[in-house]
């Protein structure tokens, strides 16, 4: 037996995986799935991607969407039977064309402030999709989703209703959607980050010109923009924002609701 051969290093990609719990063969896992990126790749398949750290913002080239070997082959499809249709419902919300699977109604509220109202859309797999989003940031042991963070309780919660396959109601886990004025070819992905709406724990997710707000909680009724997020009705509203004017939103939400 040769040297090398003898001092070869065996990689095993054994472990538990973070949804079902098992020991398995674990996947490369795209926390955020690999879709989300696609449109945003310059010509070189790159992205920028910004990442909070101690001493600030760091930029980096993306090549790939953010991975880890983190789930097993069988929860993997389970969560592609969500991410499938909702890609499709992605490349809508970031306006990259017609679509006459949803229609789209434009509210002007009293106030001035703009918002689109969809409708149309699969709530089992959106809803489904948008909460895989947010455990596998829950779980995930890379730098950038280092500032999500939910409870044993709230985390409990998000998987059994993952593994169960049940979307719950619009305040079960609610995400709002919110579209970016001015951001439609910045090509920017930022780490995501956390504050509080009273109890609620509050992902803030920008990818170009989409954000979400991620609530951390199975019961957000008394959040007021969780009346945005999808329902089961199929319909859910897109408040129109500047990047980096959340306070403007906030001040914006009973407007918006006296136009709907």
């Amino acid at each position: 037996m040769s040297w090398l051969a003898s001092t070869a290093v065996v990689v095993s990609n054994t472990g538990v995986c973070a949804l079902c719990k098992r020991t398995r063969d674990l996947k490369r896992s795209h926390i955020v799935p690999e879709f989300v990126y696609g449109p945003i790749y310059d010509d070189g398949h790159s992205a920028v991607g910004v990442l909070a750290t101690p001493r600030g913002p760091r930029s980096r080239p993306v090549q790939q969407g953010v991975w880890e070997r983190l789930l097993c082959e069988d929860c993997e499809i389970a969560l592609n039977r969500w991410e499938t249709p909702s890609a499709r419902l992605w490349r809508f919300l970031r306006g990259e064309g017609p679509d006459d699977h949803y229609q789209a109604r434009a509210i002007q509220s009293p106030g001035g402030n703009t918002a689109v109202e969809v409708s149309g859309v699969d709530y089992p797999s959106f809803k489904l999709f948008l909460m895989s989003l947010l455990y596998r940031m829950a779980v995930s042991a890379r730098p950038e989703y280092q500032k999500v963070h939910l409870d044993d309780e709230p985390l409990k919660r998000l998987r059994n209703g993952l593994l169960a396959g049940e979307p719950g109601t619009q305040a079960f886990f609610p995400t709002t959607v919110l579209g970016l004025r001015q951001a439609a070819e910045s090509g920017i992905i930022l780490s995501p980050m956390s504050h509080q709406e009273g109890d609620v724990p509050v992902v803030r997710l920008v990818l170009t010109n989409v954000m979400l707000w991620l609530a951390g909680s199975p019961d957000a009724s008394d959040l007021s923009f969780t009346q945005f997020a999808p329902h089961p009705s199929g319909r859910f509203v897109v408040p129109a924002v500047r990047p980096g004017d959340m306070r403007l939103f906030r001040e914006a939400i009973p407007n918006l609701l006296d136009g709907l």
